[in-house]
C-alpha cells in the first residue's frame, strides 16, 4: 500500500526506507540517507510504522518478550524521532524563497506513529480473548509509544 501512495503522490516527495529501529547505527544511517535526498529542505513529515510482535500465552510471557516489544515499539519510535529532529527543524523552517525563520520552536512538524488493531486497547470487545491474551506484551508496548 505504501508503494501505491508513493506512486500516486504528485504534491510531495514520499520516501520509503526500511530500518531496524532498535539499532542506533541503522537509525543514523537512515537519517543520513534521508538527508542526502532532502538536503536543506529538511523533513516535514515523519511516519513511524515500526512494530514487532511475538505471540504467546500470558503464562509463558518472559521478561525478554517484554523488553523485545518495548525496545522496538516504544523506544524505537522515540529513537527515530530524536535522530530526525534536526531534519524536522529544517523542514519546519524551510521557505521556498530561501528565507528561513531562526527559532527552535516547532509549529509545523508532523510525526505520525502507526500501530495495528492488535496494538489497540480502546476496543477490546472486537478482538477474540485469546488474541488479547497472546499479545499482552505487544499491546502494553504500543500504549507507551
Amino acid at each position: 500500500e505504501l508503494e501505491n501512495i508513493k506512486k500516486s503522490s504528485d504534491r510531495c516527495q514520499v520516501i520509503l526506507i526500511q530500518a531496524d529501529v532498535t539499532n542506533k547505527e541503522d537509525v543514523k544511517s537512515l537519517r543520513n540517507s534521508i538527508e542526502e535526498i532532502v538536503g536543506d529542505k529538511g523533513l516535514n513529515l515523519l511516519i513511524n510504522n515500526a512494530g514487532a510482535l511475538r505471540m504467546g500465552s500470558f503464562e509463558n510471557l518472559t521478561e525478554e518478550d517484554m523488553l523485545y516489544h518495548f525496545k522496538t515499539n516504544t523506544v524505537g519510535p522515540v529513537t527515530v524521532f530524536k535522530e530526525m529532529l534536526p531534519l524536522l527543524v529544517k523542514g519546519d523552517h524551510f521557505k521556498p524563497n530561501g528565507i528561513a525563520i531562526k527559532t527552535y520552536e516547532l509549529f509545523q512538524v508532523k510525526v505520525l506513529n502507526i500501530s495495528s488493531m492488535a496494538g489497540s486497547i480502546g476496543d477490546l470487545g472486537e478482538i477474540p480473548l485469546e488474541l488479547v491474551e497472546s499479545t499482552i506484551s505487544y499491546r502494553t508496548s504500543k500504549v507507551w509509544s
